[in-house]
């Protein structure tokens, strides 16, 4: 039985780094897949992943240009992981290794001022390989990617339980150990156990500390998104600000009782 319960507290941990997830069953819960962490209900989404690997034309190697699809052909078109763009820039683009490290720091941390030269800088280099509308579409999605899933991710110090051993690591020591990981999910039902497919290392970002009224703390990027009273994911600022509650297995519903920081 789902129940929910509030944020008690946000706090700015600082820069660290930070980790993203993808099950292998993402598409049984109703377009919003999901993963359990200290009984709070955590998204985890990559509808265009899904899509495409559910395609039994697999039509989307006729989407991408051939150069495209090279470098992100084991995720099937689709941006998954922050070297993919170090990847595009390097083997698209001409950007040096140093170059392309540079852009990615530049596209997570959103900085207007040094994304305008990194863009002319592609679009040069990527418009002989692969058109200029192509290297104008594809500068977006990496911008957008950039934009949206570096900031929805999980703190180094992220608790995650093994279903079968029941060992509890943290999603950095998953990630370092490359142990196999199955997970709990939310079905809408009830708790079944998922595969962990991959853990992304998304490298340093800003790091909030979550407590909850019950005092389970979650360390995520503000923009993650929970599970939250109605049926919806949203991200942590959006449930302060409206003072939404998170769905969670066990405790009671709760009220949210401090100040979410300026920062934020």
């Amino acid at each position: 039985m789902i129940k929910f319960l509030g944020i008690d507290s946000i706090t700015d941990d600082g820069d660290a780094e930070c980790y993203d997830i993808s099950n292998f069953e993402q598409d049984v819960f109703g377009g919003e897949p999901n993963f359990i962490s200290n009984d709070v209900i955590l998204h985890n989404c990559i509808p265009d992943y899904v899509r495409r690997r559910d395609d039994p034309t697999q039509s989307w190697r006729t989407e991408e240009h051939e150069a495209v699809a090279d470098v992100l052909v084991d995720t099937l078109g689709v941006i998954v992981f922050q070297e993919q763009l170090t990847g595009l820039w390097q083997r698209i683009g001409g950007f040096t290794g140093p170059e392309s490290q540079a852009a990615r720091k530049a596209v997570a941390k959103k900085w207007k001022d040094k994304l305008k030269p990194i863009e002319g800088k592609w679009l040069k280099g990527a418009t002989p390989v692969i058109g200029e509308s192509g290297a104008v579409e594809l500068w977006n999605r990496m911008e957008t990617f950039g934009r949206y899933a570096f900031n929805r991710c999980l703190g180094k110090d992220t608790p995650l339980t093994d279903y079968h051993t029941l060992e509890t690591r943290t999603v950095q020591e998953w990630y370092e150990l490359d142990l196999d990981l199955t997970m709990l999910s939310d079905d809408g039902y009830g708790k079944i156990p998922n595969k962990c497919e991959c853990i992304h290392n998304n490298g340093e970002q800003e790091v909030f500390e979550v407590e909850f009224d019950t005092g389970h703390i979650e360390f995520v990027t503000i923009d993650h998104r929970f599970k939250c009273v109605d049926g919806k994911y949203h991200t942590v600022k959006e449930i302060w600000d409206k003072g939404l509650e998170v769905a969670e297995s066990w405790s009671c519903q709760h009220n949210l009782t401090t100040t979410i920081p300026s920062t934020c």
